[in-house]
């Protein structure tokens, strides 16, 4: 039994198996299956097996069950044990991916796909593989049509990868992120991928949607494919390789095959014919470079089409198999563009994962094996993994990893550079070099100086078509893109660019034909070659502009060239390319450096006027405006001077005897407003900007340098208009609807609105009393700075403000003082309320506001409990605030001796009169109900003064006007002396309360005390 009869019956033992366990309470139907599968997982580990299996399904239902259910149980478990022991399709289909099978012979040291061969050939009876298809592993890992080493074959060189499977929950491959790196690497990675494709081939669910593989540039997805149509046995599947580079884009899917089917036997074949001719073997269609209809053909087709073909793959499929006519199809693309189709969502998706170091490890020891004879011919050492490790980025895919491999075949090249440990830059310019001299050498060895002139012109022109990708913001370029640029920009002829990317592999050539014209796209196999050459062209632009003007000193710069290199997008939206660009720079020589710099000083200056001895260079990549560009060609001017220079002064650049910061700030906003927010924020973060005080400058840099304030005043008194009116200043903001200050306006908003003149320093100081208070409450002090010091730097500005806004100010400041003040030492503490006195005498007349003296009396209490002779004085200044006593206040200075002796209250009598004065002002309904604690605290204080008339003539008042819950905050030491004063049994009720919080519930009057346990 095979074919679609068998994945029928192994999908229906999968359901029935899960449909018996969910009716006898083991799960719920719609997670039955799950526990079929981990079931299966468990035996495969061998874990469980006969009772013990029955125990884990009983453990699934989380309860006893009666005989009949647990016989069912029991039938289901040892069903699933002997499906899983004897039918190997049954254990590939039903297993979770990744899960290791029982060993079935299918180890072949993970090379070549051997095992899934094996593992189908035993689900066919051991019938022969495909015997077309089979010739494909004689095949080379990558097709080199120059002399050197030997590459391994198919078969021997294909290094198995890892993978990740998408786990997505009903969602479109555009919104899971499918594309994304992050994405993937979130999801779990397996190392058996044979596995996988025997259970997906052998199961129901391939027959009605398409398997999505992807993968890096150079990740194997081809070599993948090939593998597939040689390793399928004959009597099961009938593969068909399509390449869609040659196919025909526009039509449908299945005129694609029909048009494979004619390449591949010479013949029109139609597709119903075809898909019949073996009745009972499943085709196997393998759609090879869906990305390649993406990239090369979105130039002529309808995004519609490209989005929608995925979805059209699976309507085919489905509707073959309602004819009868069940098809697989596994389609191939790269990982960066699987968002542009919509992925069907019972569609697997599989990634292809870049080696870890055991993969690039088993890759060298084949090529080593492989070229065991060739190496000793010439003398070379065998590749080894520390050699090749430095450039893991490279080596993680198998095809740059041939790279590696092919340019160390060459004197041990990649040996050399482990020992020089060379930058990225040098290892990039030696690679390509090497590369670019065996493809210029292929039909024989050429002179030395023409050698040389090959490899730089073809060098070149691959780092037009670099420049191009960057400037479009696009990994890929077409060929009519690339050959504008070369006529624009090459000093060589123009054209037939896929005779030129063709011939080197580290160039992925993306092919579609749209209504018979062949249309190609270009892309580096790694994102880092582009950079490099990028780089290498904006280098070599240099190196030009400084050999013209030592040839003719006194000729004007023509700077062309430049200018269309440098104007279309920032450098600095790449990091990586300014990074490469920083390490060609400091190769120069001193002497050229030192020359580059005034002369990209004097470009700088001139840029926007448009010299008129500047060359008029026909390049376009895109359409921007003359203002955009002279925007982006000013600031790639700046950088590279950076770059070059290491640091430079605005000073240099704009015109300094003027208004300098004017100037600078107009550049700086006609860069802000032609670019992107992005390329804005990536040049911001890149140049840093550090202010010189004498004489005041702007030092721009790429090094960054924590800054510890910010100085208002710099580089000189700031104009009235800034600081006269805060409402003026936020309309200032809202008028240019700059986000980044929108943003800093949102957080200062409350302390503007609040202290509108805090906003301006006073005395010509550096920083605001709104600055400083922000400092303050965050406490953000940086040495030599200290705590008590920014208080008093607060304190002194307080003196500039209006009174009215002084009093809220100090409010602020002395709620932070409470809880600062205990931990300070004396001499600290003397200063910050010595400075507080002087502000109270100059702004506010001597006189503290009721608030005021609210927030001082615990500073105070504080200072006075101390009782230190440094303190003396300052609080001897301070006492005249406290002579006229309002309840509140008078309250506080009671609950310490110390203060209540510092702060003079009379004694007997008096104590008497001054406290009926107090009462006699208060209105004692509303002080009882929005001050309560400050009338308890008065008994108290009546108590503590011995004053037992005064009580005995106001506790029932003051009682009375409490309201219920103000009891509780009364203590049981309040009680006694009140109840003295008080009629008999008055408020008792309130009070046993209170004494049963504290103490706990009081015996009835009469209960003999406990008695006390025998000795």
């Amino acid at each position: 039994m095979h074919g679609l009869l068998r994945s029928i019956l192994l999908r229906a033992a999968e359901v029935v198996l899960g449909a018996a366990l969910s009716q006898c309470g083991a799960t719920r139907p719609d997670s039955a299956r799950g526990l079929v599968r981990r079931l299966t997982d468990e035996v495969l580990r061998g874990g469980l097996s006969g009772d013990a299996l029955l125990d884990r399904i009983v453990t699934h239902a989380g309860h006893q069950v009666d005989a009949d259910r647990r016989a069912l149980y029991e039938h289901c478990s040892r069903a699933i044990a002997q499906l899983v022991n004897t039918c190997p399709e049954f254990a590939l289909t039903t297993a979770t991916p990744g899960t290791p099978l029982y060993d079935t012979g299918a180890d072949r040291g993970g090379i070549g796909l051997a095992g899934l061969e094996a593992l189908l050939l035993e689900c066919a009876g051991g019938q022969e593989a495909y015997a077309v298809g089979r010739g494909r592993l004689r095949d080379p890992i990558a097709a080199l049509d120059s002399a050197g080493p030997r590459l391994p074959s198919l078969a021997q060189g294909y290094v198995n990868p890892r993978f990740r499977l998408a786990d997505w929950d009903k969602q479109s491959g555009r919104d899971s992120g499918v594309a994304s790196d992050k994405w993937w690497e979130r999801r779990a990675s397996y190392d058996t991928i044979e596995h996988f494709f025997a259970g997906y081939l052998l199961g129901l669910p391939a027959l009605l949607s398409p398997l999505v593989v992807l993968g890096d540039p150079g990740a194997g997805k081809s070599l993948l494919t090939k593998l597939l149509t040689a390793r399928l046995p004959i009597a099961e599947f009938r593969p068909l390789r399509v390449e869609l580079r040659y196919t025909p884009a526009e039509a449908d899917l299945q005129k694609q095959l029909e048009h494979a089917l004619w390449r591949a036997t010479g013949r029109s074949v139609c597709w119903p014919d075809w898909s019949e001719a073996e009745p009972g073997v499943i085709p196997v269609v393998l759609l090879d470079g869906f990305d390649e209809l993406l990239q090369a053909g979105a130039q002529r087709l309808d995004s519609n089409r490209h989005w929608g073909y995925l979805r059209e793959v699976e309507r085919f499929q489905r509707r073959e198999a309602e004819l009868g006519r069940p098809l697989i199809v596994i389609v191939t693309s790269r990982t960066v563009v699987a968002d542009h189709a919509e992925i069907p969502y019972n569609s697997q998706v599989l990634r292809l994962e870049p080696f870890g170091e055991p993969e690039i490890e088993r890759w060298l020891a084949i090529w080593n094996k492989t070229n065991a004879d060739y190496f000793d011919r010439h003398g070379l050492q065998p590749l080894l993994l520390d050699a090749v490790l430095p450039h893991r980025d490279l080596a993680a895919q198998p095809l740059l990893l041939l790279m590696l491999a092919l340019y160390d075949a060459v004197d041990n090249a990649q040996h050399r550079l482990h020992d020089e440990d060379l930058s990225r830059t040098q290892l990039y310019d030696r690679l390509l070099t090497e590369f670019v001299r065996r493809q210029a050498e292929k039909d024989g060895p050429l002179p030395p100086a023409e050698a040389a002139a090959a490899v730089e012109r073809e060098l070149h022109r691959l780092s037009v078509v670099a420049l191009g990708m960057f400037h479009r913001g696009a990994q890929a370029i077409s060929s009519e893109e690339a050959d504008r640029d070369l006529s624009a920009l090459s000093r060589a002829t123009a054209g037939g660019t896929e005779l030129l990317f063709g011939r080197f592999f580290f160039v992925h050539e993306a092919q579609a034909v749209v209504e018979e014209e062949r249309l190609r796209s270009y892309e580096f196999m790694h994102a880092t070659f582009g950079e490099h050459l990028a780089a290498r062209l904006i280098d070599g632009a240099l190196r030009r502009l400084t050999d013209a003007r030592s040839a003719a000193p006194g000729a004007p710069l023509n700077d062309g060239e430049l200018y269309a290199l440098l104007s279309f997008t920032p450098l600095t939206d790449r990091a990586q390319l300014v990074q490469n660009l920083r390490d060609r720079l400091q190769a120069w020589s001193v002497d050229s450096s030192t020359g580059l710099v005034p002369r990209l000083v004097g470009l700088f200056r001139n840029a926007a006027w448009g010299p008129e001895h500047r060359a008029d260079v026909r390049y376009t990549p895109v359409r921007q405006t003359r203002t955009y560009r002279d925007a982006v060609y000013e600031g790639n001017l700046l950088l590279i001077t950076v770059l070059v220079a290491g640091k430079v002064y605005a000073s240099q650049l704009v015109d300094g005897e003027g208004d300098l910061i004017g100037n600078w700030r107009r550049h700086a906003m006609g860069w802000q407003a032609q670019l992107s927010p992005s390329s804005w924020e990536l040049l911001t973060s890149t140049l840093i900007i550090d202010r010189c005080a004498q004489p005041p400058d702007l030092l721009i840099s790429t090094t960054y340098t924590p800054r510890d304030h910010n100085e208002l005043r710099w580089p000189k008194r700031l104009p009235d208009l800034y600081v006269s009116s805060v409402v003026d200043l936020i309309g200032r903001v809202m008028f240019t609807a700059d986000a980044d200050t929108d943003l800093l306006l949102h957080h200062s908003y409350p302390l503007l609105s609040r202290f509108p003149r805090a906003a301006a320093p006073a005395n010509d100081g550096a920083r605001s009393p709104a600055q400083l208070l922000l400092a303050l409450l965050i406490k953000d002090v940086i040495p030599p700075m200290t705590l008590p010091g920014l208080y008093v730097k607060c304190l002194d500005q307080a003196v500039s403000l209006p009174p009215d806004e002084a009093v809220h100010y100090l409010e602020a400041v002395l709620r932070q003082l409470v809880h600062d003040a205990p931990a300070m030492p004396d001499e600290d503490l003397a200063l910050v309320l010595s400075g507080l006195n002087k502000v109270v005498m100059q702004c506010l007349s001597g006189r503290l506001t009721p608030a005021l003296t609210e927030l001082l009396v615990p500073c105070v209490r504080g200072a006075v409990e101390r009782a230190s002779p440094r303190l003396r004085d300052v609080l001897a200044s301070l006492r005249p605030h406290f002579e006229s006593y309002d309840l509140r206040g008078l309250t506080r200075l009671s609950r310490s001796s110390h203060t209540w002796r510092w702060a003079g209250f009379p004694h007997g009598d008096d104590a008497a009169r001054h406290l009926d004065g107090l009462l006699a002002g208060l209105n004692l309904q509303e002080a009882a109900a929005r001050r309560p604690a400050a009338l308890v605290d008065l008994l108290r204080l009546a108590v503590e003064l011995d004053l037992h008339d005064w009580l005995s003539a106001h506790t029932s008042e003051i009682l009375d006007a409490l309201p219920a819950e103000a009891f509780g905050l009364l203590r049981p030491s309040d009680l006694r002396p009140l109840r003295a004063v008080l009629q008999k049994g008055a408020y008792e009720a309130q009070f046993r309360e209170v004494e049963w919080v504290w103490r706990g519930a009081t015996p009835p009057v009469g209960t003999p005390p406990p008695r006390c346990p025998p000795a």
